[in-house]
Parts: structure tokens; sequence; C-alpha cells
């Protein structure tokens, strides 16, 4: 009699393990962050949608009109889901800081490098994209920017992809840092030689669209659909989908705050109707809502 009970109980749990491995997983519970712990390790990284922030650091501007593209911080990034950060910086006196362009942005990238790198011991499922650019001229710098990133990033190397290529899958990718480089150096994933100036175009097997200078919303709008085309064909490495923008029409220009309000919007209205992998999704002006509906597309 005892041995039938512990049959029967066995099985028991042995069915309801099977109806729970099959069960829809509720994304409405998913982490901002951790949402990437649910990933198939064997998913190439051209198949999965990821939130970025383009100026990432980029939180002051002048007279609050021009040079500011975010309203939360790094962490506070990390936090709602974005894995990919747009890294601008300047060397002054042998120290980096982000800035956008002429504007500083009150950060040192070593601050930002710990803090990258204290989320990925948090949350080892998973991982980031940074592209980094040198944004303006060093000042009292003897240093050459290359070897001034590659001294900032050793000193968290344990999670710091060093190498030329990025990773083939989400599993071989977790834990990490990988660069996107750029500039010329002889570390991270090299996009710099062919990177072109507000427009798309192909460099080193990741297609980009980085229409950032345009007449009018529907313009842009145009560009980021023919982008997540191209990203659901899964023939590139990445795609970089820059959400980003300006209106150079009238006087002043609208910047980033007044055109990430348009786009963003259009965004949460429209992702949905789009269909297959939406690739890197980078925007100014980031929130919670916009991260979720990129990365919930990985749970559909």
């Amino acid at each position: 009699m005892k041995n039938k009970l512990i049959t029967t109980i066995c099985i028991l749990v042995a069915l309801t393990l099977s109806i729970l491995a099959f069960a829809p997983f509720d994304c409405g519970k998913l982490d901002g962050s951790n949402w990437m712990s649910r990933l198939n390790r064997d998913l190439e990284l051209n198949q999965v949608s990821i939130p970025g922030s383009h100026d990432s650091g980029a939180t002051h501007s002048i007279g609050d009109v021009a040079g500011k593209c975010q309203s939360l911080s790094v962490g506070e990034q990390l936090k709602i889901g974005v894995r990919f950060f747009d890294i601008r910086l300047q060397q002054r006196k042998g120290v980096l800081h982000l800035v956008h362009s002429f504007v500083d942005q009150n950060l040192r990238f070593d601050d930002v490098v710990s803090e990258f790198s204290a989320f990925l011991d948090q949350n080892p499922t998973e991982f980031l994209l940074i592209s980094i650019k040198e944004d303006a001229d060093p000042v009292g710098s003897t240093v050459d920017f290359a070897t001034a990133v590659k001294t900032a990033l050793e000193k968290r190397k344990e999670r710091v992809n060093f190498g030329n290529s990025l990773p083939s899958t989400v599993g071989q990718a977790r834990g990490k840092m990988h660069i996107l480089s750029r500039f010329n150096g002889d570390f991270g994933f090299a996009v710099h030689s062919g990177w072109r100036d507000s427009t798309s175009f192909e460099v080193n097997g990741a297609f980009v669209q980085d229409n950032y200078c345009i007449s009018d919303e529907n313009a842009k709008i145009n560009d980021i659909i023919a982008c997540f085309k191209e990203s659901a064909t899964q023939k590139h490495v990445l795609t970089l989908n820059f959400t980003s923008c300006y209106f150079d029409y009238g006087f002043p220009p609208l910047y980033a705050g007044s055109t990430a309000k348009i786009i963003n919007a259009w965004l949460l209205e429209n992702l949905d109707s789009h269909k297959g992998c939406l690739g890197l999704v980078i925007s100014d002006f980031v929130t919670s809502e916009l991260v979720q509906k990129v990365y919930r597309r990985n749970y559909l």
C-alpha cells in the first residue's frame, strides 16, 4: 500500500512538472533587471530584440534644450532592461569623461564601467553591448584614446570581451560587456571604419540605421520600419536601429526632447505590428514602458 502511494505521488509530480514546462510564460512577470534569464541560450544574437539607449549618459544639457538625450541614469536604465549603451567620451588630463559633443555629463567612464560590472555580477544571465566613441577632442592628455579606454576596461577585465568578434549565441554572451568600437583600436567589434553619417549602411556585417538629421517624422519612421525589415531577415550579425533624431526645419531645430515624444509614442503604438525580431532598438529618453515593449517581444 505504501509503495502504491509513493508511486502515485511520483506520477502526479511528474505530470505537474510536464504541464508547467509547456505552460505559456507570463511575460507580465518579467523583471527588467534579468529579463534575459528566460532566453534560450542557443539563440543567436540577431534573433533577440534588445532595447538600447542613444547617448546613454547624456542627462545634462545647455538650457535644457541641446545635449540631453536621457532622463534616466545609466543605473536606472540597467534596471528597467536596457542592454545596449551608446557611450560618448572625452579625455581630460588622463581621465575619460562622458560627454555629448561639447556638453559635459559630469560622469567618469571608470564609474560607468564599475556600474556595468556590478550589475553583471548580480545578474550573470544578462549581457551588455557597449558602443564606445570619442566624441570630443582630448584636453591635456597624451595617451591615445584606444589605450585609455582599454586601461579603464581592464580594471573589470573579468566582465569584458576584448575580442574582435561578437559571441554567436546568448549563452556565450552572458555575463560580459561586449564592445562595439567606434574608434581605431585593437579590441572590440570594429564599426569605426565604414561608419557613415546620418544614413543607413552596413559595417562589418552589421546593419545600422542612424538617420538622425531629418526634415519630418514620417521620414524617420520610414527609416525605422525599413530597419525592422532588415532585422527580420536575420542576415546581419546585428541590426542597430537608432530611433533617435532631431528635426532640422525651423528655428530653433527640434532636438531630442521634442522628437522623442513623437517617435517614442509611435513606437509604443506600432511595435507590435512588426513581425520577427526587432534587433537593437536604440532610443532617446527611454522609459520602462518602451523598454518592456521591446524585450517582451522575445517571449511572445
